[in-house]
């Protein structure tokens, strides 16, 4: 049946050819269901979804590093504690620690900072009397 008889049936042979490979694409859709709702699927899951396997892989790749970064922190979290316990334990270490850190000095010492390529070093030189061991700055 065509609808376009007007037109010497060109269109109605064009209607036809269409249609019959509708037909043939339809045919092979039901023949092959199955086969493409598994593509379907497995399309829909590896590309398309917000829980894609794609967005997986950044996921896990944010997470691998957090946990690095937080055996970063436990480590630093541990040296500071071991660091806070020594300080809190050993008045010696009050000594040292405000000796390097802050310059400080007993009376009637000289200080001399030594400096090595811009750098401040570590040892500093201390001269002068010291008035015995006590740990008091």
């Amino acid at each position: 049946m065509c609808f376009f008889r007007r037109k010497n049936n060109y269109l109605c042979a064009q209607n036809t050819e269409i249609m019959s490979k509708l037909h043939s694409f339809f045919d092979f859709l039901s023949r092959h269901k199955c086969w493409f709702v598994v593509i379907f699927f497995t399309v829909m899951t590896v590309f398309i979804d917000s829980n894609c396997i794609l967005e997986r892989r950044y996921v896990w790749a944010s997470i691998n590093a957090l946990k690095k970064e937080i055996s970063t922190l436990d480590a630093s979290y541990q040296e500071n504690t071991r660091k806070l316990n020594e300080l809190r334990n050993n008045p010696r270490s009050v000594v040292r620690v405000a000796r390097e850190k802050y310059y400080m000095t007993r009376p009637g010492e000289d200080l001399f900072i030594i400096e090595t390529d811009g750098n401040l070093s570590n040892g500093l030189v201390v001269t002068g009397e010291s008035e015995g061991d006590d740990p008091e700055v």
